[in-house]
């Protein structure tokens, strides 16, 4: 014969207790399940739960399972209904005195109340504004002391803190409008911030989005940032480029991180007898260019042609080539006659010119003028050189 399940709500006839059993211990020292009430009507308890309104746990309009999981069609808890929102605007008028406009406060039971606007005045100390329905259903109160803040029919609205030297920090708790206290703003709040931050503005008309200072560890101000632009009070700024190069300190730029420069100097006698320009040996330099820089280029020469004809005028004339391009003007070095022989000549020139990015070279190049032998000498050197104007 096949077992049989009884449910001990419906299969089992009711007993009354003994009402000389106490408390009903006779029959309860055991019980796997009870029941108060008849039918729907009725309280219930097995391994389930706990239920109301129903015969079986799992269509009980009340339940309490033995996890404590809750199922009802409605319920009035205190603590939920004091969870609110609002649209109230809280504005920091100055250093003691916050107010608010009139707005709407939304709990979550479904209650509304209608707020009017309202400050603080003038606080000397901590002030809790709150809701006391006992007291107005319309108008906030105030109190330095929170114990007066909390209760049965108040609920806390804001929190307004005095700020040294800045307008009072305001914490809203579900509104529009919260200031906050430079003194509350932790290390993981502003890393929060700064991953989340777009455009910040400051200055403006009359600077009225506000000015932006740096103060050292006594307080001074060092640097700031207004609608004037940026203002360093013996302060400190450093910059660097891609590479972690300083090329700005506190003294101003620095000269080798931003002027590339490079030069070559040779002692050695140079002659041609070309007509037309030679490659001067030795005489050659080779740079690049991240990006179109402007470049000043130079050079200076020492020289002579040996021609002793005094009927016609000899000379050598040397140039600076860039990149196959003759920059800066000719550097004539004419032999001259002395007591003695035959006198050097000295001749320089320089030249600021815009390259574009990548790699150039620069070097000399001389010729004779005239017939005769072209000199650079030995006894004094001639030199090229170049400084990149900036990075």
């Amino acid at each position: 014969m096949a077992d049989k399940i009884l449910s001990p709500f419906l299969d089992v006839e009711n007993k009354p207790l003994d009402t000389a059993d106490l408390y009903g211990q006779t029959y309860l020292d055991m019980l796997s399940a009870f029941q108060i009430g008849a039918g729907a009507k009725s309280f219930k308890a097995d391994r389930d739960g706990m239920w109301l309104g129903a015969n079986r746990f799992a269509s009980a309009p009340f339940r309490v399972d033995m996890l404590g999981n809750l199922v009802a069609t409605s319920a009035v808890i205190n603590a939920y209904r004091k969870s609110f929102t609002s649209n109230i605007a809280w504005t920091s008028t100055d250093a003691d005195t916050a107010s608010w406009g009139a707005g709407t406060l939304y709990f979550a039971d479904g209650t509304t109340y209608s707020i009017a606007s309202g400050n603080t005045g003038n606080i000397a100390a901590t002030t809790y504004v709150y809701l006391d329905t006992a007291v107005s259903s319309t108008v906030l109160q105030t109190t330095t002391d929170p114990a007066t803040a909390s209760g049965a029919t108040k609920t806390l609205i804001a929190i307004v803190t005095l700020v040294s030297g800045a307008n009072c920090a305001i914490d809203v708790q579900s509104g529009i409008g919260t200031v906050i206290s430079g003194g509350k703003i932790t290390t993981a709040s502003l890393a929060a911030i700064s991953a989340l931050l777009g455009t910040v503005d400051v200055g403006g008309s009359g600077n009225g989005n506000g000015v932006l200072n740096v103060k050292d560890a006594a307080g001074a101000i060092k640097v700031i940032l207004d609608n004037a632009g940026i203002t360093i009070n013996d302060g400190k700024l450093t910059i660097k480029d891609s590479s972690a190069t300083t090329i700005i300190d506190a003294t101003g730029l620095v000269s080798t991180a931003n002027f590339s420069n490079n030069f070559v100097t040779d002692s050695n006698a140079f002659t041609t007898t070309s007509d037309s320009f030679v490659d001067v040996t030795n005489m050659t330099l080779t740079f690049s260019l991240s990006r179109t820089s402007n470049v000043l280029i130079g050079a200076s020469v020492v020289g002579r042609n040996d021609n002793t004809d005094t009927t016609n005028a000899y000379s050598v004339i040397t140039q600076i080539l860039a990149d196959s391009t003759q920059v800066g003007g000719y550097m004539t070095t004419p032999g001259i006659y002395a007591s003695g022989g035959i006198a050097n000549t000295t001749a320089a020139t320089s030249i600021i010119v815009s390259l574009a990015a990548g790699s150039h070279t620069v070097k000399l190049q001389t010729m004779r003028s005239g017939g005769g032998t072209a000199r650079l000498t030995a006894s004094n050197p001639k030199t090229l050189w170049y400084v990149v104007l900036g990075k």
